[in-house]
């Protein structure tokens, strides 16, 4: 039987192209530092995607948020004298994320801090470790930030020069260094559920081509 080349090379192409994460509108490049004595450890790939509020962000990164005083503690670092905050993302992208960090701007400071990101105080934000910021997934439990999702999470004693909430994230780049942005949130994406099904899909179709031939 005759090998269809064109047939395969075209479900290859696909699977490549699945594969591959859309590109970014505004890729960040991330230097993770781990700091010896923070909460938990902190490391983290070198290409991110930012995410924040719209303008200036475009659609494909935009989130909302909203943030309030809390009793929960993320870190048992925290100072009961300082207030905590707690932050609700809302994921309006309808993209697919993991592994998000919380990065602060010059002037604002928190405790939770897991190490640095291009040379600013970060945490990652999950539920794992000693430092447990994510205290709520609107969707399934399982560390991905789907389209739609609603995310909380505390910011353990949360101050700011100005006085500014720990929700404006309003800046593009990570830290951006401009006064108006308090943090930055920054994530990876992963693949659609869609997509990987499509690809398995294909997968089979050349497998079982092959296993007639």
């Amino acid at each position: 039987m005759k090998t269809n080349t064109n047939a395969i090379a075209t479900l290859g192409a696909l699977g490549v192209a699945l594969i591959a994460p859309a590109a970014f509108a505004f890729p960040v490049t991330t230097v993770f530092t781990d700091i010896p004595g923070a909460c938990d450890p902190l490391a983290g790939p070198l290409h991110t995607d930012e995410l924040g509020l719209a303008p200036p962000f475009p659609a494909d990164e935009t989130i909302d948020a909203f943030s309030a005083q809390t009793g929960l503690i993320a870190c048992p670092a925290d100072d009961p004298s300082i207030p905590n905050q707690l932050i609700r993302i809302t994921n309006l992208t309808g993209r697919y994320f993991d592994n998000l960090w919380y990065v602060g701007e010059v002037d604002s400071s928190f405790s939770n801090v897991d190490g640095l990101v291009n040379g600013a105080d970060a945490f990652e934000i999950d539920a794992v470790g000693v430092n447990r910021p994510l205290v709520g997934e609107s969707m399934t439990a399982d560390g991905v930030f789907e389209p739609g999702e609603v995310w909380q999470f505390i910011v353990d004693d949360y101050t700011h020069l100005a006085g500014a909430p720990p929700d404006l994230f309003l800046s593009l780049g990570v830290p951006s260094g401009i006064g108006i942005s308090t943090a930055s949130i920054v994530a990876t994406e992963i693949p659609t559920p869609g997509s990987m099904a499509i690809l398995l899909g294909a997968g089979g179709v050349v497998v079982t081509r092959r296993r007639r031939r």
